[in-house]
């Protein structure tokens, strides 16, 4: 941490500006992103699972400054497009889910079929929406436009209209699941109990920091209500801990969303990666 004279703030405004510039320069340095804490913390959340606004709160706490600002667009590491719910994954509890769910389909024909149908078809789309990006980064390059920069792999798959598979199901009461859905995501009060551990840890006699938070959210972002009652979506989780903290809460509204140059049809992208296989 360094002391905000004129100086400072003038490079760290630089800095900010290259977001607007030049979106290949976006994100954290090596050092930056490989950050590891300086202390270990005796909270319900696993190191790994500490991603996201939470890691960077951590870091500042460690530097013990006065107040905190938090900008961040989501809640948690995993956040649905639809309806905006949003949670942080037990990384590792998940892995052993899917591991589980894996070994069922595999022990059951039934299962299995819908299975492996499912993984083609996952793939196949996996394989068409990197070329899709590709594509239209090229389309973009040549009309000298910033790239198209996604958060995951599907979301150029939905800006054409082409939904991923539905994930196979399975019967309860047929298998010998021992884990749950709900138990591969941390609840609301782990990931408290974990923040202000983790605040409390660094401060001690000082005392609680002013905390405040930003939510970015796109122009046309619409608030579900019947998810937000329920404390799902990122706004009104961040709402609540703000509450919570007495800080203050605040919505930051980003440009419209840039449309694709290419409006891009999946047997067409299909048909180009077959003759592009080796």
């Amino acid at each position: 941490m360094i002391p905000a004279t004129p100086h400072t703030k003038t490079n760290a405004l630089e800095w900010l500006s290259g977001i607007n510039t030049n979106l290949m320069t976006v994100g954290f340095s090596e050092k930056q992103a490989n950050y590891r804490p300086t202390q270990h913390y005796d909270i319900p959340m696993e190191t790994s699972d500490l991603t996201g606004w939470i890691k960077g709160l951590k870091a500042a706490a460690e530097l013990q400054p006065e107040i905190i600002f938090v900008l961040s667009s989501d809640w948690g590491n995993v956040t649905t497009m639809d309806r905006h719910i949003s949670y942080f994954l037990k990384k590792s509890t998940f892995e052993q889910y899917q591991q589980n769910r894996a070994e069922l389909f595999l022990t059951n024909e039934d299962y299995k079929d819908e299975m492996d149908e499912y993984m083609e078809e996952f793939k196949s789309l996996h394989a068409a929406a990197i070329k899709m990006l590709e594509l239209e980064n090229q389309a973009r390059a040549e009309a000298e436009m910033q790239p198209k920069i996604v958060r995951d792999w599907d979301e150029i798959l939905n800006d054409n209209q082409i939904s991923l598979p539905e994930l196979p199901l399975y019967n309860p009461q047929e298998s010998n699941m021992d884990i749950s859905p709900v138990e591969t995501r941390y609840t609301n009060e782990e990931v408290l109990e974990s923040i202000f551990v983790i605040i409390m840890d660094n401060y001690r006699q000082k005392g609680f920091p002013k905390l405040n938070f930003v939510i970015f959210t796109a122009k046309n972002y619409s608030k579900n209500s019947t998810e937000a009652a329920s404390l799902m979506t990122s706004d009104a989780k961040f709402n609540r801990l703000a509450k919570m903290v007495k800080g203050r809460f605040r919505y930051l509204k980003g440009m419209s969303k840039i449309d694709n140059l290419l409006d891009q049809d999946l047997d067409d992208v299909l048909d180009l990666l077959e003759t592009q296989d080796p």
